[in-house]
């Protein structure tokens, strides 16, 4: 029985087909103990005897397969062998998410740290649990990088403040030349005192009565005395009179006068405020705080334009321009009975606003040359009688005031300092401001933009200063100076002024570098900006464009200056 398979092999191979065993048919016959037959493959050997004849099996051929890759053992073996492969792979990459998913976890919380640092502009150190090795590694080294810049801020901050002390107690280079401003009036070219000047000029030419409203220490007064200056009135009398000073009886008697004999005290007659500034300008100052008998007359004068005095049975026609000034909304206490309405209306024929200073400060620098100006100039004998210079930080401590008391807070302040100062240099420390009027300490920003705007500044003073031009004759100029018309106001510039203006008129226009450079001398910007803002508001300048492309072009005589210029 155990050849049976071999028989069956050869009676295939008789019948002349081919095949093979099967591994389960194969049995012990065909193994040697050396070698194991997995498998038997046959196939019959012909011949053909003639061309044309059948073929003929000679033989047949089998072929013993004892290959290891196919037996089923091989197969199972290799099958663990792929269980086993892919089992190490999912571990492993079960293993390397949970990895990942750690270090994830821990990398988002290290880079929550560091942006938060970075937007809180924090150097702090970071709080953060414990980390894998290689992470805490991490963290340590970074821990190390913000105590660096920990301290290197402080040094940065240390040396910063070192340097603004420094910086704060400079003098200020770009002030404006004391004789570039006027003796006296208003002192300002900022746009609320452009407009102001415009408001004077045009009250000027007219007569009819004015009402000057404005917060104390605005400068009322001053504009009473220019409208009057600037008036066809200018060489008549101009008499202010404080409404808020005197009482109901003596203020009556000041305003209307007396004649001999009316009171007991009454030994000559007394013209009055509205007789003595006859054909001038009368001012009554705090015209509010007048009582409501006085309020009555002086509605009475204003509107027959006639006054009675104390004792007399005749009114006296007058020729007076009223001018009144006042602090308070005198429409607004109207309406509680302190004033009376139609006396507001009448004096309300023109109204002028005077800025407050906190909506002026570009004016500070020209206001405090003029009051150190004026504070050296009334000092008593033998005290030293240079203007002392002002250091930045006391610049700075000027414009960041919110100036409640206005300009004359700000005169008394200078003189206040004038009178504490050691040296010739005002510090920060020697400007005493009134307590609970400080303002908020302006940030580092703002600082830092300060220091680079006067390092610019510096830098652009400095090559002016290196190009010292000499001024040379101008032909085209002196032709100008020969034919031009005299300009009005010509005669209120400086002297710089007045001796470029007819090189200026040949030119037609320039910006402000090149009127610097005209000028020569090394001036500054400010001084040059000064000059060309002082020529635009007594009109004979206009400005055309803004920023860089700015120009001022000469207004030709007996052209029409636009609105709001042309005012001294």
């Amino acid at each position: 029985p155990e050849h049976l398979n071999y028989w069956s092999m050869v009676a295939e191979i008789q019948a002349g087909r081919p095949g093979r065993l099967p591994t389960s048919e194969t049995g012990t016959a065909w193994n040697n103990g050396q070698m194991q037959v997995e498998s038997v493959s046959y196939a019959p050997v012909t011949f053909m005897p003639n061309p044309e004849g059948p073929r003929v099996v000679v033989g047949g051929l089998a072929m013993l397969d004892s290959s290891f890759a196919s037996t089923r053992a091989g197969m199972h073996l290799l099958s663990i062998y792929a269980l086993c492969f892919l089992g190490g792979l999912l571990l492993l990459g079960l293993s390397l998410c949970w990895l990942a998913r750690n270090m994830g976890r821990s990398l988002n919380l290290l880079s929550g740290e560091l942006r938060s640092r970075n937007e809180n502009d924090s150097a702090e150190a970071l709080n953060l649990p414990r980390l894998p090795l290689e992470l805490e590694t991490i963290r340590q080294n970074v821990d190390i990088l913000l105590e660096r810049l920990r301290a290197a801020r402080a040094d940065q901050l240390s040396q910063a403040a070192a340097q603004t002390a420094l910086w704060r107690r400079e003098p200020v280079e770009d002030l404006p030349d004391p004789t570039d401003l006027p003796a006296r009036g208003l002192v300002g070219a900022s746009l609320p005192m452009q407009s102001l000047y415009g408001q004077i000029q045009k009250a000027s030419q007219v007569l009819a009565d004015v009402l000057i409203v404005g917060e104390t220490g605005t400068g009322k007064e001053l504009v009473s005395e220019s409208i009057h200056s600037l008036s066809a009135r200018a060489d008549a009398p101009f008499i202010t009179i404080n409404c808020g000073a005197l009482d109901e009886a003596l203020l009556m008697d000041t305003l209307f006068g007396h004649v001999k004999g009316a009171f007991t005290e009454a030994r000559q007659a007394r013209k009055g405020a509205f007789l003595a500034a006859e054909g001038g300008t009368l001012m009554l100052d705090e015209v509010g705080n007048a009582a409501p008998k006085v309020q009555q007359a002086l509605l009475r004068a204003l509107s027959t334009r006639r006054i009675r005095p104390l004792g007399s049975d005749h009114d006296v026609p007058f020729d007076t321009r009223i001018i009144a000034a006042t602090n308070a909304e005198l429409r607004g206490d109207g309406q509680d009975g302190s004033f009376r309405d139609d006396l507001y209306y009448r004096l309300a024929v023109i109204t002028i606003r005077t800025p407050p200073l906190r909506q002026r400060k570009e004016d500070i620098p020209a206001l405090t040359v003029h009051f150190m100006r004026e504070a050296v100039n009334t000092r008593e004998p033998g005290m030293p009688g240079s203007i002392p210079r002002i250091s930045r930080g006391a610049l700075e401590k000027l414009m960041r005031h919110h100036w409640p008391g206005n300009v004359r807070e700000l005169k008394n302040t200078l003189t206040r300092a004038l009178t504490f100062c050691d040296g010739n240099l005002i510090l920060a420390e020697n400007i005493q401001l009134a307590p609970g009027d400080h303002q908020p300490e302006n940030t580092s920003d703002d600082r830092e933009a300060r220091n680079n705007e006067s390092a610019a500044r510096s830098r652009e003073e400095e090559r002016n200063a290196h190009r010292h031009p000499t001024p040379r004759p101008d032909p085209v100029a002196e032709q100008a100076r020969e034919k031009a018309p005299l300009l009005p106001h010509a005669n209120q510039l400086n002297q710089r002024q007045r001796e470029l203006l007819p090189r200026l008129m040949a030119l037609g226009s320039v910006s402000r570098q090149e009127y610097q450079d005209l000028a020569g001398r090394g001036i500054s910007m400010r001084t040059a900006q000064y000059d060309l803002q002082q020529m635009v508001q007594l009109g004979l300048m206009r400005k055309e464009g803004r920023g860089p492309a700015q120009r001022y072009v000469i207004v030709q005589p007996g052209a029409q200056a636009p609105a709001g210029k042309g005012c001294p």
